[in-house]
């Protein structure tokens, strides 16, 4: 009996020791995850550069308001979804047209609050807001069974596009041998936040100098007018349309030098400006931040065809 109970395994012993291995073995892979996270596997600290896309301010009916067909005598609800789907913050007038206003009594303009840009990071969309224009009553002259109506709304209102790259200065080229960069095109598509963008950047450097030759474009499906025009862009002229304003800078603040006029015109579509920049040929190679700022009103159109019948 007493050879075969020292003999017997001591199975208390096992589990201590199997529990123990576990316990070893989780906190092992807790601080194997934690240090990996922590040299580079986390996206705690990354930011989002919201300055990208090609839209701005946009309208469209809200579902169901007004019908596709509504009734003579009848009052209908009319209202607008509007999104700021740019970066900027902005507001502006919505005008309507393609109706008679003795027989489909809307207003002919409203205007609307400043709608936030997607530029919080809580608000990745862009902001929204929500038009009641009210309900409108139709009246049908008296010899008419129906009539469709081209219900167009056009939103006009002054937006900003802000852009920035990463750009190498060579203040002398003819110097060979390593350089701290080397300058090239920086790369810009894709659009900076707003319908306005700047699609391409091509960088010339001589000794003391450097040219910036930089293509705007129009990008966002509307129109662009002159700043100044936004609260009448139903009462626009051929000089109103494709009117930009454009500024820039590199480093802290020093102003590029883009001609006696800071106003350009777009030509189906977009346009080029050359500025230029003056720099010490005495300090090599260097990294540096191209800031390029454009202010402009746009206006978007959406249309919505209703039948007004008569019961």
């Amino acid at each position: 009996m007493g050879s075969s109970s020292k003999n017997k395994p001591n199975v208390s012993s096992k589990n201590t020791l199997a529990r123990l291995l576990l316990v070893i073995f989780i906190a092992s892979t807790l601080i194997f995850s934690y240090g990996c996270t922590s040299l580079g596997g986390s996206s705690a600290g990354k930011t989002t550069d919201y300055h990208t896309g090609t839209k701005g301010i946009e309208i469209n009916y809200a579902q169901g308001s007004p019908s596709n067909t509504i009734y003579d005598g009848i009052a209908t609800q009319v209202s607008l979804e509007i999104w700021n789907k740019g970066a900027e913050a902005g507001s502006g007038t919505i005008f309507f047209d393609g109706y008679d206003p003795q027989i489909f009594p809307l207003t002919s303009r409203v205007s609307f609050p400043t709608i936030d840009g997607k530029e919080d990071a809580q608000n990745p969309q862009g902001g929204y807001y929500f038009l009641d224009i009210g309900k409108i009553t139709p009246k049908l002259p008296e010899d008419t069974d129906y009539l469709p109506i081209p219900l167009r709304a056009t939103v006009c209102y002054n937006y900003h596009t802000a852009a920035s790259a990463k750009i190498c200065i060579d203040t002398d080229p003819s110097k060979t041998g390593t350089k701290a960069c080397t300058a090239s095109n920086p790369s810009v598509g894709g659009g900076q936040g707003g319908p306005v963008s700047i699609s391409a950047i091509q960088q010339d450097s001589s000794i003391g100098q450097t040219i910036f030759t930089i293509t705007i474009k129009n990008v966002g499906g509307g129109r662009v007018i002159s700043s100044s025009k936004t609260g009448a862009c139903n009462e626009l002229g051929y000089a109103d349309y494709d009117e930009v304003s454009f500024s820039g800078s590199i480093s802290q603040g020093q102003k590029l030098d883009c001609g006696k006029s800071n106003s350009i015109r777009l030509i189906n579509s977009d346009a080029t400006i050359v500025c230029k920049t003056a720099t010490n040929p005495q300090q090599g190679a260097y990294v540096t931040t191209l800031k390029l700022d454009l202010n402009y009103g746009y206006m978007y159109s959406t249309t919505k065809n209703v039948e007004i019948r008569r019961i």
